[in-house]
């Protein structure tokens, strides 16, 4: 894991790197032949620069997937997969061990590559060169459990491409600028490891780390496209003082209760006020932290650093 800033340090994290373990390979290819949809109609295209339409920014936070758009498709990779059959012909270790062969990598080109978020199909990633169609198989995680996520910054499309593997999905296409993976209990036990407090504390801190990531970028319908989503989504994995407050919260026999996001627009600035809302056990006294998160272009950025308000 990248070396997290220490409690008191308000510069945001370095970003996660790209872990895979090719050990722990099992399905993740569907063998349908045909990609998992959410159900959802393809929304029409917003302004790029709008921040809350499908033609705007994506900051989300999820589970990376390939999926055999066609019959077509998943006999080619039969052929290519040699020996393996049943289930494990449709394993992403199978998938994996045969685009790893550069020979291969024109079939990865033709798989519909999928990103989900709240455990549902939410976009198609459009890679733009043979590079980014590498990046995507290096990716690729082995199971369906939530022990790593992915993060994904983007630019929403907004022409739909009907020539797209994908285009049957009727999922909106992202060009991706940014794709991470990274192990949810790595990452809490490096946030815990930077907590000034005793050994029996830090080892309690990870499963309070876990929880706040959790809380944070699984809220209803958090797919990362609207300011408020993408602002929560950057600081839980870019702003390490979020759980440091947390964590020392809970220390003190306090709660954190509530997590809100609100506009706080300066002159041509869109920000998003991030609030997180404490209780004490044995007062009911409530205190408020608050941070500012700038969302205008593609990175959102901290704008103010986390401190307690008043209301």
């Amino acid at each position: 894991m990248t070396e997290v800033p220490a409690a008191n340090d308000p510069t945001p994290m370095q970003p996660p790197p790209a872990q895979f373990d090719p050990g722990r390979a099992t399905a993740q290819v569907s063998p349908s032949g045909a990609c998992q949809t959410c159900g959802q109609q393809n929304p029409a295209p917003a302004d790029a620069r709008s921040g809350g339409g499908w033609g705007g920014f994506v900051y989300a936070i999820g589970r990376l997937s390939a999926q055999f758009p066609s019959l077509s498709v998943e006999k080619e990779f039969a052929q290519l997969a040699g020996g393996a059959t049943g289930a494990d012909l449709f394993a992403t270790a199978a998938l994996k061990r045969v685009l790893a062969d550069s020979e291969n990598i024109y079939l990865a080109r033709h798989l519909c590559w999928v990103f989900s978020t709240q455990h549902q199909d939410a976009f198609t990633l459009m890679p733009r060169d043979d590079a980014e169609v590498s990046r995507l198989v290096d990716l690729l995680e082995p199971d369906e459990s939530d022990d790593v996520m992915h993060v994904l910054v983007g630019r929403a499309s907004p022409v739909f491409d009907r020539r797209s593997p994908c285009a049957a999905a009727g999922l909106p296409g992202v060009l991706v600028d940014q794709l991470l993976a990274f192990p949810i209990d790595e990452f809490a036990s490096a946030i815990a490891s930077t907590v000034e407090a005793s050994d029996d504390a830090v080892a309690d801190g990870a499963p309070g780390v876990r929880t706040v990531l959790l809380r944070l970028t699984r809220r209803a319908d958090n797919r990362g496209v609207s300011d408020e989503h993408r602002a929560l989504n950057y600081v839980a994995m870019r702003y390490p003082a979020i759980y440091h407050t947390v964590l020392d919260a809970h220390r003190q026999g306090k709660a954190l209760v509530n997590v809100a996001t609100r506009h706080s627009h300066a002159g041509d600035q869109r920000l998003v006020l991030v609030v997180l809302t404490f209780r004490h056990h044995r007062t009911d006294i409530l205190e408020r932290y608050s941070c500012l998160v700038n969302v205008g272009d593609i990175f959102p950025f901290l704008a103010g650093r986390l401190e307690m308000t008043y209301e």
